[in-house]
């Protein structure tokens, strides 16, 4: 019970203004309230919470954050749905890979030549990658390794220690990795001769495992902390 220099102060919840507990009163009226609306049940029923995080077997599970960047491309090249690219230069993804192990993989939607790997935000997006100096990537197609319509190309991106670029075709180790590349890397393609491509940042894409539970998909950084 309130007291103020030991004189007893009335209750604000009491109808009576007694000198009773507040809480009580207070439960006294939920109750009162509940038993007005022809509901004698005074617990309420516990609704269990939805699992936080990805369902990657679920078909209402949003696409990735990650898509290819409209504003990182070069000037002859087409984005569409996002994550789908022809024409002819080169273009990053919308975020650098921030985390130790990351996994990506490229759809080919009709072929031709393409490169596929990482690069610096500063690289020079109207040419091929590998000659500035700020790309690193592997030749698909002519004069590099041949590929169909409808082929799978995974990248394994391994900066847990000496950065490591490795390469899978359809899931099979291609043993052409890439190293020597340093700094804030961001996914990155090239394209030319008519190839079209899916870039599959979102693991409910992936026509493939990562090469082991170490790698996931791409995250965006604000997802890490």
């Amino acid at each position: 019970n309130a007291e103020y220099m030991g004189v007893p102060i009335p209750c604000m919840f009491c109808p009576l203004f007694m000198n009773c507990s507040c809480l009580d009163c207070v439960f006294a009226i939920f109750r009162r309230s509940n038993s007005g609306n022809g509901n004698t049940q005074t617990e309420s029923k516990s609704v269990p919470m939805k699992k936080m995080g990805k369902n990657r077997n679920s078909a209402a599970a949003p696409l990735s954050n990650v898509i290819l960047d409209p504003k990182r491309k070069g000037p002859a090249v087409i984005i569409e749905n996002r994550t789908e690219m022809l024409g002819e230069g080169s273009l990053l993804a919308n975020c650098p890979i921030v985390q130790d192990r990351a996994y990506f993989e490229v759809k080919v939607l009709f072929p031709g030549k393409c490169t596929v790997g990482v690069a610096h935000r500063a690289t020079i997006l109207g040419a091929p990658m590998g000659r500035d100096g700020h790309s690193w990537g592997l030749l698909f197609g002519q004069d590099g390794v041949s590929i169909g319509e409808n082929d799978v190309i995974g990248c394994a991106f391994d900066q847990s220690g000496y950065p490591v670029l490795r390469y899978f075709l359809n899931g099979q180790a291609l043993n052409k990795d890439l190293n020597g590349m340093k700094g804030e890397l961001y996914p990155c393609f090239s394209l030319s001769d008519g190839v079209k491509l899916k870039a599959c940042f979102d693991p409910s894409e992936f026509a493939h495992s990562p090469p082991d539970s170490s790698f996931s998909e791409i995250m965006m950084s604000r997802s890490i902390i």
